[in-house]
C-alpha cells in the first residue's frame, strides 16, 4: 500500500468495485429471468397481446418465483422445444449448467 494514500481510500475503492460487479450480476440474472418469461408467455399464448399480458401480470408480478420459472422452462425445453434448447440456448445452458439439472 502506498504511504500517501490512507487505508480508507482502498476500502472505499474496493466497495465501489464490488458494488459495480454486483450490479452486473443482478442485471444479467434479471435479463435471463425476463427471457424465460418471454419464452414461456409465447409458449402458452397464441397472440403477442396475450403473451405480453401474461408476462406483465403473472410472471413479473411476483406470482411465480424464479425457481418455479426455472423448473417450468427446463421442462418445456426438455420436452417440447429440444431444437430451441440446443440451438438457441447453448450459451445460457452452458453458463448455468442447464439450471443445475
Amino acid at each position: 500500500m502506498e504511504e500517501n494514500k490512507p487505508r480508507k481510500y482502498y476500502e472505499n475503492l474496493l466497495m465501489m468495485e464490488s458494488a459495480a460487479i454486483r450490479g452486473i450480476v443482478i442485471n444479467a440474472l434479471t435479463m435471463i429471468e425476463r427471457t424465460i418469461d418471454l419464452f414461456m408467455a409465447h409458449h402458452f399464448c397464441d397472440s403477442a397481446e396475450k403473451a405480453t399480458e401474461l408476462m406483465n401480470n403473472v410472471f413479473a408480478a411476483k406470482f411465480s418465483t424464479f425457481e418455479n420459472k426455472r423448473m417450468l422452462f427446463k421442462h418445456l425445453t426438455d420436452t417440447h422445444h429440444k431444437k430451441y434448447k440446443y440451438e438457441y440456448l447453448k450459451d445460457i445452458h452452458g453458463k448455468l449448467d442447464y439450471f443445475n439439472k
